[in-house]
């Protein structure tokens, strides 16, 4: 019977991904337009992350019109060491919930425009973070439920911020997730 349930399950997971695949909603980053520029600034939403994330104000290029940061002071805010980064190659940007979790829970069906708003929501704090490269590659599309950040304070923090994120736009995740985020926030 074991052996049965464990094959329908993946006959199921296979329909769905047929299915899914069918409608087109398979997921591609580049429907999901990022670092657009910024209307008032000769920079983009990643350069602007950066500045306003950094600990002490950041050196920019702009006399070659590169419009970008060369230099800041950043903290990692998912681990636990307290790792100096000085080197802006060595930050990623985060979306706190990835585009492809953003994806699979809701964001599928939203317009070109709507994904390119969401890939560059600088409307609220914790949308986009400044963070270590390799743990946010390490992090990858995880969302709540297979993401824990390494401190209490950080899984708080990032727990929070995923909650609030659904809510803004409308996201839909499954009782796992949810009942993640009650633990992620339960760290406060």
């Amino acid at each position: 019977m074991l052996r049965r349930a464990g094959w329908a399950g993946v006959v199921v997971s296979l329909l769905m991904t047929v299915v899914a695949f069918a409608a087109g909603t398979e997921y591609a980053r580049s429907d999901w337009p990022h670092w657009r520029p910024m209307e008032t600034q000769c920079w983009d939403v990643r350069q602007e992350v950066l500045q306003r994330d950094s600990l002490e104000p950041v050196t920019w290029d702009l006399a070659s019109g590169a419009c970008r940061v060369t230099a800041g002071l950043w903290v990692d805010p998912y681990t636990a060491k307290m790792a100096w980064i000085k080197d802006p190659a060595d930050v990623d940007i985060d979306h706190t919930l990835a585009l492809q979790w953003v994806h699979d829970h809701g964001g599928a069906g939203w317009s070109r425009e709507r994904k390119t708003e969401y890939a560059n929501f600088l409307g609220y704090r914790w949308h986009l973070r400044a963070l270590d490269a390799s743990v946010n590659r390490a992090k990858g599309a995880k969302g709540p439920a297979d993401f824990t950040p390494a401190t209490p304070w950080a899984r708080c923090e990032w727990g929070t911020a995923a909650a609030v994120i659904i809510v803004i736009w409308d996201l839909d995740p499954e009782p796992r997730e949810r009942q993640a985020i009650r633990e992620h926030v339960a760290a406060c």
